[in-house]
């Protein structure tokens, strides 16, 4: 046991996250149990963390919900930073999901509609989670049956403030991750709407959308949809799918996610749970709508508001595409009818060209608008569609001018013969239009200069591999046998990142063996080329480790012995394990196999082992006897890893997790000696 500030005692260590311990303890003089949330001390010792903690302590106590655990206290003392917590039993969403896999459809809205409902009261407070995910949804066992409440609101945001971070955005789990967060976006409540829909989709199979590395996690909610697993019926799907929209706006709120699943609460019940899946099904691309949100292609026609209503079918009568437009009737044939206040007027086109993503301008008859490159113009507006009446405008000399009137050709007169008025008003017409056209002109350069830059492709950009005279590349080129510099030289306006691997027998130094994205598929902002080179390989076990828990041994798992091992021995549920290595920025990726050890005696033991680069958790696994995992990360330019292993059954008896063969893989001329 330990004090914590003037009032509190800390009784045990139950977890440990991303940003810090988590504690279970009592106020002084109670017995009423407590949580206490301990920030990691290099945090602590931040002055922007310090005096956002300080800052932020009114907004978060104002969150009051049932559905959201409560913040009591902030401590702030020395090198010391602590929130007080309602302390919640039942352990969280993450393990009824180990335990369960795929939830009854019922259970599936009953929670979904809780978390909804916090998440609710956490944006009404004007804060944003930002870390939404199964492991920050805590079941409160007081309740019948064991009821959900979002956890851990605000503390991303705290931590924010810390200039160390090399998280996107600050915060987040890549898993979970909204895609817009890649792209840097200031943090919005439609973020946590994404997540959410991600955890409803694990609760429906056990598994979420995508898996892979954070990058390739990160690629995935940016360019892909999730496949639908079977059992998932439409009414869960079809929100899932509104929720996880690319474009945020056509996101629901927290509060019509909350109705939407309440309402289909009742429909649900006596439904059986979809089959539980060790794996999602294969995702599926986004459209160029969906992904043009992101900024990626620029010809892609805008992303449709979710208020905004779809476009209405043609009549079966109507001309396609590519038919001739209909003549235009003379002076002398009779006016088309007019539609009677009573029927419904005719579905009015996008305002937004479909092929330029361009506004068109359509000019009153007799004006002549020279064309202006990047703006669609049309001599007439489309047939059917009738022009909105605009109130008059008043004239100095007393009389109005109609906005919405046509203005009539040259040597008519208006009623009254004022023939001088009539000029003024084409005057005013083309000096209207022509203004138009300038500031629509101004603004399409505005936006080639934002995109230019926002890509890396502009004149001063420093991104590698740029030609400001070639186009810019959308799909991977097969580069597989070219040399390094003749890929860069295919891919102008692309960021390239090279990375080296062991030269098959053969193979000529400098090859690309491989690319990602794949030859034929999008490019976003970034493509990797793997190319035949020198690598050193490093066994982890080989480093030095900070924590002697981490012991360097032979390691049996399933069968299999790995000579290079490490093993983390355990003998007491809610036990946490933590070891950190420096990599010194010398390599690439990190590679092994995980598991519970063969000669583990406790079968029911179960544990959550997380992966840091630099404090960023860039990945996180469950292991159970009998799972074996094998695990790649991308270390690149790292200087540290920790390695954090949680018991999280609530059983005591021995039980080894084990490490094994991890490797660390380099560029030969950057991995130092061992004995450096």
């Amino acid at each position: 046991m330990e004090r914590l500030g003037s009032v509190y005692i800390l009784e045990e260590r139950i977890g440990a996250g991303a940003q810090g311990d988590v504690w279970k303890g009592h106020k002084e003089g109670s017995e009423e149990p407590l949580a206490f949330k301990k920030l990691r001390s290099d945090l602590a010792r931040e002055r922007n963390v310090v005096d956002a903690f300080l800052k932020e302590r009114d907004t978060l106590e104002r969150v009051d919900s049932p559905h959201v655990v409560r913040l009591r206290d902030m401590v702030a003392e020395g090198e010391t930073l602590a929130l007080v917590m309602d302390y919640v039993g039942g352990g969280d969403l993450a393990d009824v999901i180990r335990e369960q896999g795929a939830l009854a459809p019922r259970l599936v809205a009953s929670y979904g509609a809780a978390i909804a409902a916090g998440l609710s009261a956490v944006h009404a407070a004007s804060l944003v989670h930002r870390d939404i995910k199964p492991a920050n949804i805590l079941m409160d066992d007081a309740a019948t049956p064991a009821a959900p409440r979002v956890a851990d609101f605000g503390v991303a945001r705290i931590c924010d403030s810390a200039a160390s971070t090399r998280s996107t955005n600050g915060a987040g789990t890549p898993l979970y991750m909204a895609p817009e967060v890649a792209d840097g976006l200031s943090a919005a409540p439609s973020m946590d709407i994404y997540s959410l829909g991600v955890v409803l989709y694990e609760m429906c199979c056990g598994v979420p959308p995508f898996i892979g590395g954070p990058m390739a996690l990160l690629k995935s909610h940016v360019m892909m949809d999730p496949g639908r697993p079977d059992g998932v019926p439409d009414v869960l799907w079809d929100l899932i799918g509104r929720m996880m929209a690319k474009d945020p706006a056509a996101r629901p709120t927290a509060d019509q996610v909350g109705r939407t699943l309440t309402d289909a609460a009742p429909g649900l019940a006596g439904l059986p749970a979809a089959p539980r899946l060790s794996s999602p099904p294969a995702p599926v691309p986004a459209s160029a709508v969906a992904r043009t949100v992101l900024g990626t292609p620029a010809s892609a026609p805008s992303a449709r508001s979710a208020s905004a209503p779809p476009p209405s079918a043609p009549p079966p009568n109507a001309p396609s595409a590519s038919a001739p437009p209909p003549s235009v009737p003379s002076a002398s044939a009779p006016p088309p009818s007019v539609p009677s206040a009573s029927a419904p007027p005719p579905s009015a086109p996008s305002a937004v060209s479909a092929s330029t993503g361009s506004v068109p301008l359509v000019p009153s008859p007799g004006i002549v608008l020279t064309p202006v490159p990047g703006i669609a113009m049309a001599s007439t507006p489309p047939p059917g569609v009738a022009l909105r009446s605009i109130p008059p405008v008043p004239r100095p000399s007393g009389g109005t001018v109609s906005r919405g009137a046509p203005v009539r050709s040259g040597g008519g007169t208006r009623p009254g013969g004022r023939k001088k008025d009539s000029r003024r008003d084409q005057v005013l017409i083309i000096t209207t239009v022509f203004l138009l056209a300038v500031a629509l002109v101004i603004a399409g350069a505005i936006v080639v200069q934002y995109r230019r830059s926002s890509t890396g492709t502009g004149p001063n950009s420093s991104g590698s591999s740029t030609h400001s005279s070639a186009p810019e590349v959308t799909t991977m080129p097969d580069l597989v046998g070219m040399t390094t510099e003749q890929a860069r030289a295919e891919l102008p306006g692309v960021k390239v990142t090279v990375v080296k691997a062991n030269a098959p027998s053969g193979e000529k130094e400098g090859t690309v063996l491989s690319t990602d994205p794949a030859a034929g598929e999008d490019i976003s902002d970034m493509v990797t080329l793997t190319v035949a080179g020198s690598v050193k390989t490093i066994y982890l076990a080989d480093l030095d480790s900070t924590s002697s828990a981490f012991s360097n041994d032979v390691v049996d798992m399933n069968g299999v012995t790995y000579d290079h091992g490490m093993r983390v021995s355990f003998s007491y549920y809610n036990s946490s394990q933590t070891s950190e290595w420096s990599l010194g920025r010398h390599f690439n990726t990190l590679s092994g196999t995980i598991g519970i050890t063969d000669d583990s005696s406790q079968s029911g033991a179960a544990f959550a082992v997380d992966f840091y680069v630099d404090q960023e958790l860039v990945q996180s696994e469950t292991l159970r006897a009998g799972e074996f995992k094998d695990i790649s990360l991308d270390v690149q330019d790292g200087l540290r890893l920790k390695i954090v292993i949680t018991r999280t059954d609530k059983k005591n008896g021995g039980a080894t997790v084990g490490f094994g063969d991890f490797q660390l893989q380099g560029d030969s001329d950057k991995v130092p000696d061992l004995d450096d």
